[in-house]
């Protein structure tokens, strides 16, 4: 029995305790829910498996030098102890040519570490916690700028704050109690609360708050800019991320370069990912975490990851025939994203080999920050699980596997899985399936492009066993 399901059979024994989508972990709020609350048919075991991911402990195997990150350091000390730790990622960056493989480099916990370039992941290094408390937080956004000078312009309402950075792309107040809209065409655009224009060419930024100077209404203000907080270098090998905060990414929480190996995420939280624009267009972009074409190896496991424009995993590629081999998503929490999780490949002779996606739990997708009915793209695809139509035209070896999973509410299809998916080697079994009425009445698309509705219990059976035939449990939740 996998860890989690054990803990969701201890949960049960509590479950009038974890049935509040705002439930706390040592103080923690649910911040994925504090935008747009929401009730599913799995309430119970995410908030379990929310729990398990906030309180995981600190295992990590070192084999070479720890250096330490902390904000009692100062980024011209050595690194090698918590007494002489670097300050800043920026410390990191400098002294990156120090590290090794085998190496790790840990950041205290409790603490919030702002970036102001992406920190590039050196193959063979470890980077997680050290200390008490929360896991420690790397933040996209330069600062909190509820801290900062905003000034009152001369438009009703309108409010300017300096901000000499590339373009922002999303902006979430008190850590999502509310969001911004981005506005493009200038400050005449701005008519409610939270719309905002950037005028990143000149360095200043503006906000429509009919309520007063920003900085007196919020605690907390978190912008953030085009780019993302963790990278990897074309063909990175051997890469540990373990037990970190990731938020406020403009665009990636974490994105690999082509060919990257043996790259494992567990343990962590992302939050508030995308929004920048793709191109000069009005369409954003962004996903929490992605694995850039020819991926082999790469482990996702155990971590909670919520409010991102597009996806919440996903590998991704462009050029022709890439291959991912032998990833793994398996026991995280998903919520709130356009796409839980996202294949995106536009070339038809790629091949999926050895790809698993086990029980995972993932809620809510659509409804997050920036929902379809918002997005200029308003015909994007949302579903837990999305597989363009050009995928899947070949599964070679091991194929790929999709079992055990809770598909808890979408704001369209639970599954968009298209191509020619029933080809060999794709195996889908015991997923529990929730759904209730939506915008359009979609359930699930699939079977090579068979597009199915519900609005009952009868008709969503009849749309999820065109998937998983061996489904584990379908409920429509009136």
């Amino acid at each position: 029995m996998k860890a989690w399901m054990k803990h969701v059979l201890l949960g049960v024994l509590v479950v009038a305790l974890l049935l509040s989508t705002t439930a706390c972990s040592k103080g923690t709020p649910n911040y994925a829910h504090l935008l747009n609350p929401m009730s599913g048919g799995a309430d119970a075991e995410a908030e379990v498996l929310r729990q398990n991911v906030l309180n995981a402990a600190d295992e990590l195997e070192i084999t070479g030098t720890t250096y330490y990150v902390s904000p009692n350091g100062n980024d011209d000390n050595n690194g090698t102890s918590p007494e002489t730790a670097w300050k800043t990622i920026d410390g990191i960056v400098i002294n990156g040519y120090l590290l090794q493989p085998g190496d790790a480099v840990l950041f205290e916990r409790g603490h919030v570490y702002r970036r102001t370039t992406a920190l590039n992941l050196k193959s063979g290094v470890t980077y997680g916690a050290y200390g008490t408390g929360e896991k420690p937080a790397l933040y996209g956004s330069l600062a909190n700028y509820a801290s900062s000078e905003w000034e009152k312009s001369d438009v009703s309402n309108v409010w300017t704050l300096s901000l000499p950075t590339e373009e922002a792309g999303i902006l979430v107040f008190d850590h999502g109690v509310a969001v911004g809209t981005p506005k493009y065409d200038g400050v005449e655009e701005l008519a409610e609360n939270g719309d905002f224009y950037h005028d990143f060419e000149n360095g200043i930024f503006y906000l429509f708050l009919d309520k007063g100077n920003p900085a007196d209404v919020y605690t907390d203000i978190e912008i953030g800019t085009r780019g993302s907080i963790l990278s990897t270098q074309k063909n990175s090998t051997d890469i540990t991320v373990d037990n970190l905060t990731i938020k406020y990414a403009g665009l990636y929480g974490f994105i690999s370069g082509e060919g990257s190996k043996n790259i494992r995420i567990t343990n962590c939280e992302f939050g508030w990912a995308g929004g920048c624009r793709y191109s000069d267009s009005e369409v954003g972009l962004g996903n929490a975490i992605s694995f850039w074409q020819d991926t082999e190896n790469a482990l996702v496991e155990n971590c909670w990851i919520y409010q991102c424009y597009d996806a919440g995993i996903t590998p991704q590629g462009v050029t022709e025939a890439n291959t991912y081999k032998d990833l793994v998503f398996r026991g995280n929490l998903i919520e709130f994203c356009n796409y839980s999780i996202e294949f995106f490949d536009r070339t038809s002779d790629s091949k999926w080999d050895g790809l698993v996606i086990e029980d995972n739990i993932m809620r809510f997708a659509g409804y997050g920050f920036m929902p379809a009915s918002k997005r200029p793209d308003s015909q994007i695809g949302v579903a837990h699980l999305l597989g363009w139509r050009w995928n899947y035209k070949e599964l070679p070896g091991g194929g790929i596997t999709i079992r055990n999973n809770i598909f808890d509410c979408s704001a369209r299809n639970l599954v968009f899985w298209s191509g020619k998916v029933y080809d060999s080697g794709l195996t889908v079994s015991g997923n529990s399936f929730y759904q209730k009425t939506n915008d359009d009445g979609k359930a699930m698309y699939v079977s090579n492009g068979e597009q199915t509705f519900a609005k009952n219990q009868a008709e969503l059976e009849t749309a999820v066993r065109a998937f998983d035939p061996n489904a584990k449990v379908i409920k429509w939740l009136e």
